[in-house]
């Protein structure tokens, strides 16, 4: 694969407007940074991995799919810069990922995907994947893990213009526009991306007779998107947020290695607009959000006379109260009502469902926080019954000051998708009959901190299992194909994590290694599948994922290396075609400048520097 530079010029300006000394942010409501109450106060015995500062900054003009790839333990499957790109958290499959947009659940209701390569970085402030199953919590899908996307308020920072720009190979090219404006009352912003990319690398293509060196060819992208927000704090108490989200993205579909020619293309456009609102009395705190969500996905493939549009809307209600009973005690419970339209050429006109979940947890914890004990419920009535409901049950321990641990246990759901149950056409339709898939996690951790001074050197163990039932799978039936709850998966594994962060006068080394072994398996297969795939680690899940990395800062200066090694994973369920191992490479060198209130940075980007060809 050819090398992939990036050349980046990025200018901030920034321009404070005041009258008077401004409240410092630590006067302000613990709230401010609009972090979901559950995923601050209420996650126990799960690992959470929040993407540090540094590394948003080298990625700001990524893909979400991007950021997670370099840093974190997730598996993502990409297609170029105009496929999608999946992830998967510890051998589960992408649907069984929950994805939340400052507490929305924002993946597509028809299929419960999400185009990760399709979300601007530098639109998210603050990135967290929570490991492991906590439907409890969170609600459906949320069998692997979480990847939580949030927003913050910035207050009293005066006026704010950001304005980016990058071009890369392959004519890859991007730019953003962000405003901002805050006193100690109101923060608005306003943040746009551009990004067009031809992907036309070469490649070899091994599926022709002698591997002829080829172009790739219809796969070029263009997307566009705005991101809206206001935050008014009231009082010390009480803030009210507003969010819209619109993108809209226009992509070339590559036709396969065999064929010479194809157009199909598809448009994806969505829009995301949500209110929240912030309530303390005493020792109580109220949650009250909503929040409406459009999606279509529009697809031509003149070679085979397909032209069709897929369309959604959701919207969500969503009322939640945590109580503090002491300084040992608090209880979380709340509702949430999601009702959702699903219109398609494939379903027997619009499709509607509405879901209902009530949802309580309860938190113990000793003083210094030595012991931290969760137990949390959920019960949903969804498709027009009661499904089984979920527990959980988590806790946090300081054994020592260099000493911690954590264990959860938990069961977990994943509901159909529109797609599943609706889908009608001469091939193929769905069952409105098929029960939600139904999972039981466990999770095992220790921390590791040899020097008073955590940050010098953290080590961190976790072992996990999963195992999942009722797997939805669609079966032949004749002449037609139907959805079924059939097939029975085993995921487990073992991850470390080993982080570092050495300060030596103005410089500053920041290293970090995530090793993640993951065996996932199937244990029940379905009555037209042979028994030769029993027990096979499941397509595309790689047995060895490590990513390792090392930034040092020193004054204006930075550079960041990425080193990420995936192992073989397997194409089909026997097993027997692999996509080999590899190693790649990416580098960031940049150099900050600043003037009065100018702050400009230029910096080099090297995706493959080592040139792996597969």
């Amino acid at each position: 694969m050819k090398h992939l530079f990036v050349f980046i010029f990025f200018i901030i300006l920034g321009f404070n407007v005041k009258a008077q000394p401004y409240i410092t942010d630590t006067l302000q409501i613990k709230s401010v940074n609009v972090v979901s109450n559950r995923l601050q106060n209420f996650v126990s015995g799960n690992r959470v991995e929040h993407i540090g500062s540094l590394d948003k900054i080298v990625f700001r003009n990524d893909m979400l799919a991007t950021i997670l790839e370099n840093t974190t333990s997730i598996a993502i499957r990409t297609y170029g810069a105009s496929g999608i790109a999946s992830a998967s958290i510890r051998g589960t499959n992408s649907n069984h990922i929950a994805v939340l947009w400052n507490g929305f659940s924002i993946q597509d209701p028809l299929t419960s995907g999400l185009g990760l390569s399709l979300i601007p970085s530098g639109f998210i402030d603050n990135v967290s994947v929570q490991y492991g199953g906590s439907s409890s919590l969170f609600g459906s899908a949320a069998i692997g893990g979480v990847i939580h996307l949030n927003n913050k308020a910035s207050f009293n920072k005066g006026f704010n213009i950001g304005v980016n720009s990058a071009y890369g190979s392959f004519n890859k090219y991007d730019a953003g526009l962000n405003l901002s404006f805050s006193n100690k009352k109101l923060n608005s912003s306003l943040k746009t991306f551009y990004k067009t990319a031809q992907n036309d690398f070469p490649f070899l293509n091994t599926e022709k007779f002698g591997k002829p060196k080829e172009t790739n060819k219809n796969s070029a992208i263009e997307s566009f998107a705005l991101l809206q927000e206001n935050f008014v704090r009231f009082s010390d108490y009480s803030l009210l947020s507003t969010h819209y989200w619109f993108q809209q993205t226009f992509s070339q579909v590559p036709y396969n290695m065999i064929l010479s020619a194809g157009t199909a293309h598809q448009e994806d456009k969505g829009h995301k607009a949500a209110v929240k609102f912030y309530k303390n009395i005493n020792k109580i705190d109220l949650y009250f959000k909503s929040g409406f969500f459009l999606k279509s996905v529009h697809y031509i493939n003149n070679e085979v006379d397909i032209d069709v549009v897929h369309a959604s809307q959701r919207w969500i209600n969503e009322l939640e109260t945590k109580v503090n009973i002491s300084k040992s005690n608090s209880v979380n419970l709340g509702l949430n009502n999601s009702f959702t339209k699903g219109k398609s050429e494939n379903f027997s006109g619009t499709k509607k469902l509405n879901n209902l979940a009530f949802y309580l947890s309860y938190k113990y914890k000793t003083g210094g926080n030595k012991i931290v004990v969760v137990s949390s419920f959920r019960q949903e009535y969804f498709n027009n019954k009661f499904i089984e409901p979920n527990l959980s049950i988590g806790s946090d321990f300081i054994f020592s000051k260099k000493i911690k641990g954590k264990v959860s246990i938990s069961k977990n759901f994943r509901t159909p998708t529109f797609n599943d149950l609706y889908w009608l056409d001469g091939f193929a339709k769905g069952n409105p009959d098929l029960l939600p898939e139904k999972a039981y996690a466990t999770d095992l951790g220790f921390a590791y901190f040899p020097f008073k001074e955590k940050q010098l050197l953290g080590i961190e163990i976790n072992l996990f299992g999963n195992y999942i039932k009722n797997l939805i799978l669609w079966q032949p039936f004749g002449s037609s194909w139907m959805p079924v709850n059939l097939k029975e998966n085993l995921a487990r594994g073992i991850e470390l994590n080993i982080s570092s962060v050495v300060n030596v006068g103005t410089l500053q080394i920041n290293s970090k290694l995530a090793y993640s072994y993951t065996k996932s398996t199937v244990e029940k297969i379905a009555d037209n599948e042979t028994e030769n795939i029993l027990h096979n680690q499941l397509p595309y899940i790689p047995y060895h994922k490590l990513n390792t990395k090392v930034a040092a800062k020193y004054k204006s200066l930075s550079v960041s290396y990425f080193q990420n090694y995936v192992g073989k994973r397997y194409t089909g369920a026997a097993n027997l075609k692999e996509i080999k191992a590899y190693l790649i490479g990416n580098l960031d060198i940049r150099y900050n400048l600043s003037f009065k209130k100018i702050n400009t940075s230029a910096y080099l980007k090297i995706n493959n520097i080592w040139d792996v060809r597969q």
